[in-house]
């Protein structure tokens, strides 16, 4: 994508606010997680780091896109123009893959069938089945499906990809 419109005084994300957002995710990342090995606490309660760990995480999302939105203003505007269209085509290819999701899907599950496999559900699905709570419920539905697409897209694919893609080729970016 063209990138026009841009200041003298803009630029462009390049190779090391890339890899600096990336160090940043997982730096944050272990601090958060052995939090609990270094205020020596017993064994944690799940629903306490499960809401401790969508606190951490919302809040280095909120750090990562204040700095993106301060620092790259001009450039967020021209990735955010044109939203619509980009929608559309990614509907169409979304559409387009679902059939071939349910085929592999069954497949697999037909697999782990006949080999009597159950995989384990995670503790975080568990913990969101056996909670109560309607606010926990909303801010969880609030930040997966609305905060967390958005960042995601923002973060990783108008950042932190458009910096490797000046420096590797688009399939290795893209890993």
């Amino acid at each position: 994508m063209k990138i026009q419109g841009l200041s003298e005084n803009d630029t462009l994300p390049d190779f090391s606010v890339a890899t600096g957002i990336t160090f940043f995710i997982i730096i944050f990342s272990l601090l958060i997680s052995s939090l609990a090995a270094v205020l020596h606490l017993p064994s944690p309660d799940t629903l306490l780091m499960s809401m401790w760990g969508i606190f951490a995480s919302s809040i280095m999302t909120l750090l990562l896109l204040w700095f993106i939105l301060t620092r790259y203003r001009t450039y967020v505007i021209q990735l955010l123009k044109h939203p619509f269209e980009y929608f559309l085509k990614g509907l169409y290819y979304y559409l387009l893959f679902l059939p071939i999701l349910f085929v592999v899907t069954t497949f697999s599950f037909y697999i782990f069938k006949t080999i009597n496999f159950t995989p384990e559900p995670q503790e975080i699905i568990l913990l969101y089945l056996r909670t109560d709570s309607f606010y926990l419920m909303f801010i969880i539905f609030f930040l997966s499906c609305i905060v967390a697409p958005f960042s995601e897209e923002l973060i990783f694919r108008g950042m932190i990809y458009a910096g490797l893609k000046q420096r590797f080729s688009i399939p290795l970016s893209m890993i």
